[in-house]
């Protein structure tokens, strides 16, 4: 069930929702193919939905990874990404404040700090805001620290 402004009087829902997806991900150089897996990877995916419960009908996304750039660290990695998203016009978001698309740019660095643990710090930039009431492109940064186990 999906409500609009946080409403319990005006909600809907859909029975039966369903989408399509697809996924390309293809590796273009290795820089060290005897040594490791270092190399530059690339990606590309698309989605679609005719439901009218998801606020995204479609969406695109593409991005490049650097996976060891440097020999003398090779489980670091860097990347860049790109995703476009097309914002559900159907009659129940037609009341709320989006504008049709969106658009965003990320950068990241994933720094080894030690065999398990990384240090990520990620930039992220929407120069086409989804909210339209937005006054300004949105800017925002993330650090992450992360440790496998």
């Amino acid at each position: 069930m999906v409500c609009q402004n946080d409403s319990t009087t005006n909600c809907f829902s859909e029975l039966g929702a369903w989408g399509v997806y697809a996924l390309l991900n293809q590796r273009f150089s290795s820089f060290r193919p005897e040594q490791d897996s270092s190399g530059i990877n690339g990606f590309l995916s698309a989605g679609w939905s005719p439901s009218i419960s998801n606020q995204m009908g479609a969406s695109v996304t593409a991005g490049v990874t650097a996976m060891g750039p440097l020999e003398s660290r090779p489980n670091d990695s860097i990347g860049v990404g790109l995703s476009w998203a097309k914002i559900n016009r159907s009659e129940p978001f037609l009341e709320a404040e989006f504008n049709p698309n969106e658009l965003m740019l990320q950068g990241y660095a994933q720094i080894a700090l030690a065999d398990s643990l990384y240090f990520q710090p990620t930039i992220t930039v929407l120069p086409l805001v989804g909210d339209r009431d937005a006054e300004d492109d949105s800017v925002s940064g993330l650090l992450q620290l992360t440790m496998l186990f």
